[in-house]
C-alpha cells in the first residue's frame, strides 16, 4: 500500500472510490460528477492537499480537503473522508491524516477542521483516535413552508447585507461567506407589513437550501415565512445549536430534523 497526494487528473477515480465507499450510508450521495465539481469549487477543496490510500493502484480510501481561514487561522476542512468497505478495520484513515499532517504544516496550515453525523459512532471514535475535539453541535432541517401574508422581500447583493445581521462564526464551512462569494446564490431582505427590516435570507432558490439566516428577535417566524415567495421547499442544514431561537421557529414550522453533526477540530 502507498499514500500520495491527489491531482486533477485523479478527480473520476476519487469520486468512485467516494461513490463506493458511502454506499449504504446515512444519507444517499448525488452520482452526477459536474455536482462534485461544484461542490468542490465551493468547499474550496484543494487537490494537491487531498490525499488517498491506493494498493495495487486500486484507490481504497481518502481525505478530501478544503482549505481556507477560519476564525483567523489557516484551516483544512476534511470535505469527505471513506475507505472502501474490505479494507476498514486497517487504521486506514489514520494512516492518511499522519501522511498529511507534515504538508498540512509545510502549506501554513495551522488546524484541521470536520464535520460527521452523530450516530457515527465508529467515524467519531476515529476522529478523536486522531486527536480531534467535538467543538459544536449542527442540526439539520428540511421540508416545506407555507406562505403567509404580511411578509415583503427585496433582492439583495450578498456584500449590501447590513452588518447587524453579519454573524460569520455562526455559520459552518459550506456556508461561510468565503462558500457563498464562489457559489453565487440568492439574497433578500426580508421586511414586515410596515416596511420595517426583520432580517434576511441567502439561498439557492432551485432548491430551496439555505446558505444563511438570520432575524431580528422575534422575527424568525416572519423570516422563515418569507422562503416560500420563492421556494416551497426549504433545506437548512448545519444550524449551530445555540441558536434556540431560530430553531424554535424551524420546529414551529413542522420542518423535519433530518440528520445532526458534529463539528471537530484539531490544533496541529
Amino acid at each position: 500500500m502507498n499514500i500520495r497526494a491527489l491531482t486533477a487528473h485523479d478527480f473520476d477515480n476519487l469520486i468512485d472510490c467516494l461513490l463506493k465507499a458511502f454506499e449504504g450510508y446515512f444519507v444517499e450521495f448525488p452520482t452526477d460528477k459536474k455536482y462534485w465539481k461544484n461542490r468542490f469549487k465551493a468547499a474550496r477543496v484543494d487537490m494537491s492537499l487531498c490525499y488517498a490510500a491506493f494498493e495495487n493502484e486500486r484507490m481504497i480510501g481518502f481525505i478530501i480537503t478544503g482549505v481556507d481561514v477560519h476564525k483567523g487561522k489557516k484551516t483544512a476542512f476534511n470535505s469527505g473522508t471513506g475507505v472502501l468497505k474490505e479494507f476498514r478495520g486497517r487504521k486506514l484513515v489514520d494512516q492518511i491524516y499522519n501522511y498529511a499532517f507534515p504538508h498540512f504544516r509545510n502549506a501554513g496550515i495551522k488546524k484541521c477542521m470536520l464535520e460527521v453525523i452523530t450516530e457515527n459512532y465508529k467515524a467519531i471514535r476515529v476522529y478523536e483516535r486522531i486527536g480531534f475535539k467535538i467543538d459544536r453541535k449542527l442540526l439539520c432541517y428540511s421540508g416545506f413552508i407555507s406562505p403567509v401574508e404580511q411578509v415583503f422581500i427585496t433582492p439583495s447583493a450578498f456584500d449590501e447585507i447590513p452588518d447587524k445581521f453579519k454573524k460569520a462564526e455562526l455559520y459552518a464551512w459550506d456556508h461561510m461567506d468565503e462558500a457563498i462569494a464562489i457559489a453565487e446564490p440568492d439574497s433578500f431582505l426580508v421586511k414586515d407589513r410596515n416596511g420595517i427590516l426583520a432580517g434576511y435570507i441567502t439561498l439557492n432558490t432551485s432548491n430551496g437550501n439555505i446558505y444563511q439566516i438570520d432575524a431580528l428577535p422575534n422575527n424568525y417566524d416572519l423570516v422563515l415565512s418569507a422562503i416560500a415567495l420563492v421556494s416551497k421547499k426549504v433545506k437548512i442544514n448545519n444550524i449551530d445549536s445555540s441558536r434556540v431561537e431560530l430553531i424554535e421557529a424551524i420546529e414551529k414550522k413542522n420542518l423535519l430534523n433530518t440528520i445532526n453533526q458534529w463539528e471537530m477540530e484539531m490544533t496541529i
